[in-house]
């Protein structure tokens, strides 16, 4: 087990922590990352495809719809911050402290989830 710093991960380390906070059964952490057994066949000999939540819109993109996590640019070309809203009332543009910050929406979205679900560290085995 190793653990690690959320606002740091990214690729396969940051799928695999997706998928213990989503606590999916169907993915299979391995060394070639998270695979989920979705029915379809790879092309490699076995069933399923790459679970790649921060990669891939069909797997983060239900997550980022369900938690509504807000997402926009920060300025810098290469700089996306994904967070949650505080509750109504509280005014628009205020968000908790689980802010992710990434090159690209869907990792700052899913350090954003990763940190809501397990704090600034996260124990994983990949």
């Amino acid at each position: 087990m190793t653990t690690y710093r959320v606002s740091e991960i990214e690729g396969y380390v940051l799928d695999a922590a997706v998928a213990k906070a989503e606590q999916r059964t169907d993915v299979e952490i391995g060394g070639w990352g998270p695979w989920i057994d979705d029915g379809s066949v790879s092309g490699h000999g076995n069933n399923g495809r790459p679970y790649r939540p921060s990669q891939d819109w069909r797997d983060g993109g239900p997550i980022i719809e369900r938690e509504k996590i807000a997402i926009y640019h920060y300025g810098n070309p290469d700089l996306w911050c994904a967070g949650y809203e505080l509750q109504a009332g509280d005014g628009p543009g205020i968000y908790k402290d689980h802010d992710g910050f990434g090159p690209t929406p869907l990792i700052a979205s899913m350090r954003a989830y990763v940190t809501k679900c397990f704090g600034e560290y996260v124990d994983l085995e990949v």
